[in-house]
C-alpha cells in the first residue's frame, strides 16, 4: 500500500488557503468563509485526512505484526478496549481525528482473518 500523507496533507493545508483566498476576496464569499460554517469545512476536511492517516498507521501496524509472526488479533482487542473505556461514544465522527476505535477494530478485525 503507497502512502498519501503527502497528498492528503497538501490537501488539507490547500483547503484552509482556499479558505484565506475567498475570505482575502470580501463580499458574500469572504463573509461565508470567515463565519463559523467556513470554519467548520475546513475543521471536517482536516478530520477526514487525519482519519485517514491512523487507517494507514493501523493497515501498517497489522503488517508489522505479521511480519514478526505475532497475534494480529491482539491489536483488535486493544481496539475493543479502547472503546469500552470510552464508554463506546461514538460522537461526530466526521469531525473526529480518528476514527471511532469500534470501527478501527472491526477493520482490523478483517485483516486479522485474511
Amino acid at each position: 500500500m503507497k502512502c498519501s500523507r503527502g497528498r492528503g496533507t497538501r490537501a488539507a493545508l490547500g483547503t484552509g488557503a482556499a479558505q484565506q483566498a475567498a475570505a482575502a476576496t470580501g463580499g458574500r464569499a469572504g463573509a461565508l468563509a470567515e463565519s463559523e460554517l467556513g470554519e467548520l469545512f475546513v475543521k471536517v476536511v482536516r478530520a477526514q485526512q487525519s482519519q485517514g492517516n491512523e487507517n494507514e498507521a493501523d493497515d501498517f501496524a497489522m503488517r508489522f505484526l505479521s511480519r514478526r509472526g505475532y497475534d494480529r488479533r491482539a491489536a483488535v482487542t486493544a481496539l475493543e478496549k479502547l472503546d469500552a473505556l470510552g464508554g463506546g461514544a461514538g460522537g461526530a465522527q466526521w469531525l473526529s481525528t480518528h476514527p471511532a476505535p469500534r470501527d478501527r477494530a472491526e477493520r482490523m478485525r478483517r485483516w486479522a482473518t485474511a
